[in-house]
């Protein structure tokens, strides 16, 4: 599960190991969110944690597309068990455990 470089605020963030399960990433367009939501949930994932257990949320059905396509090119066919949506469709999944909370941008 080889990551792409992160700087050291996206390592922070992708290898977070303190008392919250959740992760929050706030930052402007093209500061690498989503590259350090893929590097969080792959390092989730290396640290054993159950890939159904992870779950990514953005703003678009697209951007939520393209998370589980650059995890599946990090972790193969364990991306497929991440659950990734935009943020208005997790009211309808039941069951999910939270270990990724909210993607935000702000710009």
């Amino acid at each position: 599960m080889e990551q792409e470089q992160l700087n050291p605020q996206q390592k922070a963030a992708a290898e977070y190991a303190g008392a919250a399960n959740n992760v929050l990433v706030v930052a402007g367009a093209g500061c690498g969110k989503t590259k350090t939501i893929i590097a969080r949930a792959t390092h989730l994932i290396g640290s054993g944690v159950e890939a159904s257990e992870i779950l990514m949320l953005t703003f678009t059905n697209r951007a939520s597309r393209e998370m589980k396509q650059r995890l599946r090119a990090q972790v193969g066919e364990l991306a497929d068990e991440v659950v990734a949506c935009r943020d208005g469709a997790v009211s309808r999944r039941d069951g999910v455990v939270l270990r990724l909370s909210r993607v935000k941008t702000l710009v």
